[in-house]
């Protein structure tokens, strides 16, 4: 009696026979074809038998199972029914001969080549692509140039640890990495996803830039794995809610241009460049906030109508190492703050809402970068707690008005463009030491500069001044 348990034991995990068939289920028993009924077994309800039709045939709870071993070869075009799964355990030497559309699922739980079958599928509406592995099937994965409904990763034992590549175009509704797995990537295409995004697993970002586009609307983007992107953007119009910490990595850029709403005590961790472009918003959940990076992060307020500050996305503790206006409408600082960082007036005015009052800490920095004509505020650049760095660095031949008299106690650094200063809107570099860098014929002080000068200042000692006018 044991021995005939052990040998229908063998039987089932050599052919992969699923323990709870459904009458109309298929599996193979040899090479096949969709649409041929050769070589198909078919379940009547108690027992598999000869197929009398082909697997094309089958309806939505059914399932079609190419077995380990077996060989797939469609010769005809086949479309599958609404909630028909397609588990492809065999083998698939060439691409098939004739296309497939799959309104149901398809799970490739093969080494086989996924290419081969890919390269022929029309994805039906919510229709679900799922590639299977486990810690002792490697399932070979082709990502790139598709257009896949709803993708997902998943193991059924242990960690899988697949890997995708290649730089073509590739959208998706829903995207799922399930637990156990841990996907490497250095696809650098472009994936745009309009539906939910779910990381239960982990995602290894290794050469070249990933990038990925959500574009849906009331969705949502969350998961026990962690959520960490290299390039993210949010398009114009869609909302998303974040309900896991997500961090943005360091180098790349992350534009919110569409809604971004975060669930309650969430953490955005912004290591790189974070711009608020448009319309775009994040609208942050009782406890929510962005933690910055000391270094290399930026936070740039590009709107197009006018934007205001919050304590979440300009904390007290570990703000933006750099701050950039780049609206014209203006944006409007909530509450005051002592900035020991670079804030870079690209276009539009800084404004102080009630009662706030921008200080600047010791290491403290001012830019005018903009592309036309800037003239300084109070706002931005006070005659007390102003910033000890002043940088010019405008591209337009207007430069930078100083509109009143002011004192650095840091560097003047002339990067590009001129600075206009008069008797009375005098600048005057409190520094003793080499407190100038930079200047040259496109970038000068157009107008009179003070210096102050060491009290021990001995014989054969330069200080620069960089003045000029225009021809």
């Amino acid at each position: 009696m044991k021995k005939v348990i052990l040998i229908a034991l063998i039987s089932i995990f050599t052919y992969g026979i699923s323990i709870s068939q459904t009458t109309g289920d298929y599996q193979s028993t040899g090479t096949v074809d969709l649409s041929s009924s050769t070589n198909w077994q078919y379940y009547n309800g108690s027992a598999w038998v000869a197929a009398g039709s082909a697997p094309s045939t089958a309806v939505s709870g059914n399932t079609v199972t190419i077995r380990n071993g077996h060989t797939w070869s469609n010769a005809s075009t086949v479309t599958m029914a609404s909630g028909v799964t397609i588990i492809h355990q065999g083998t698939t030497s060439a691409a098939l001969a004739a296309s497939l559309t799959i309104n149901g699922t398809y799970i490739h739980n093969t080494t086989s080549s996924a290419a081969n079958v890919l390269g022929k599928i029309t994805w039906g509406t919510n229709s679900n692509m799922i590639f299977r592995g486990s810690s002792a099937l490697n399932t070979a994965v082709s990502f790139s140039g598709y257009s896949f409904q709803n993708v997902s990763f998943e193991s059924t034992s242990g960690i899988w640890t697949p890997s995708i590549s290649g730089a073509g175009a590739t959208s998706c509704a829903d995207f799922s990495l399930g637990s156990g797995v841990t996907l490497t990537t250095t696809y650098t295409g472009m994936l745009t996803v309009y539906g939910n995004y779910t990381v239960n697993g982990t995602i290894t970002y290794s050469t070249g830039t990933q990038q990925i586009t959500f574009t849906g609307f009331n969705k949502t983007i969350g998961g026990s794995g962690g959520i960490a992107f290299e390039n993210v953007t949010f398009n114009p119009g869609s909302t998303y809610t974040l309900n896991s910490n997500m961090t943005l990595t360091t180098v790349f850029t992350h534009t919110i241009y569409g809604t971004l709403t975060t669930a309650n005590s969430v953490v955005i961790t912004s290591n790189g460049y974070l711009l608020l472009a448009n319309a775009g918003n994040i609208v942050f959940g009782t406890g929510s906030y962005v933690s910055y990076a000391s270094s290399g992060s930026t936070l740039e307020f590009a709107g197009t109508s006018a934007q205001t500050t919050n304590d979440a996305i300009f904390p007290v503790s570990n703000p933006p190492a750099s701050i950039v206006i780049n609206n014209s409408s203006g944006v409007t600082l909530h509450a005051s703050r002592t900035y020991n960082s670079g804030l870079v007036m690209k276009n539009g005015n800084l404004n102080l809402g009630a009662g706030a009052v921008l200080s600047y800490g010791a290491l403290g920095s001012l830019s005018y970068s903009g592309a036309t004509g800037q003239t300084t505020t109070d706002n931005e650049f006070s005659a007390t707690n102003g910033p000890p760095n002043l940088i010019i660095n405008n591209t337009s031949s207007a430069g930078v008005t100083l509109h009143a008299p002011r004192t650095i106690s840091g560097t003047l650094t002339l990067s590009r463009g001129i600075l206009i200063t008069s008797s009375t809107n005098l600048l005057t570099l409190s520094g003793t030491g080499l407190s100038i860098s930079g200047g040259s014929v496109l970038s000068y002080v157009k107008g009179p500069l003070a210096r102050t000068l060491a009290s021990n200042l001995s014989g054969g000692s330069s200080y620069i001044f960089p003045v000029g006018k225009d021809n």
